[in-house]
């Protein structure tokens, strides 16, 4: 069976190191305030993979159920930015609570058309922080 990660103790993991100290805390600050003032708890995973796992969605499916982010059920509010360099793949899930915030077709297209072409371009960091920001505002829409 394949191996599932620890949980994160951060709500930034860069097993790589493709953003810098100061991006990193730049994230990992805006995405504490975020949970703070919200609740809802949005995490970025960055890692090899999924070749030593399984494709990128059964891997980051497993890892967000596993990981438990977001509050427990009924809210279920957790959404996980997994970005794995290797493959070239992107894949956001999203906890039963914000499903109707971040439908599928939703996670995909940020995945595709706000990631991906910056990421491609080695711009980590405006990719990411794109894609966070997409996240977030989605939330935030269907919130109000």
């Amino acid at each position: 069976m394949p191996l599932t990660p620890p949980s994160p103790t951060t709500y930034l993991t860069d097993t790589l190191g493709v953003l810098t100290n100061v991006q990193a805390g730049a994230l990992e600050s805006q995405l504490a305030a975020y949970d703070t003032n919200t609740g809802h708890q949005v995490f970025v995973w960055i890692g090899n993979g999924p070749e030593a796992y399984d494709p990128p969605q059964t891997f980051a499916m497993r890892a967000h159920a596993a990981w438990g982010v977001g509050d427990p059920p009924p809210e279920n509010d957790g959404v996980v930015l997994f970005v794995f360099p290797q493959v070239e793949k992107r894949w956001i899930t999203v906890g039963y609570g914000l499903q109707a915030a971040i439908p599928d077709a939703e996670a995909a297209r940020i995945c595709v058309e706000v990631v991906a072409p910056k990421v491609q371009a080695n711009d980590w960091a405006g990719g990411i922080g794109d894609g966070v920001a997409a996240i977030i505002a989605d939330i935030q829409a269907w919130e109000q």
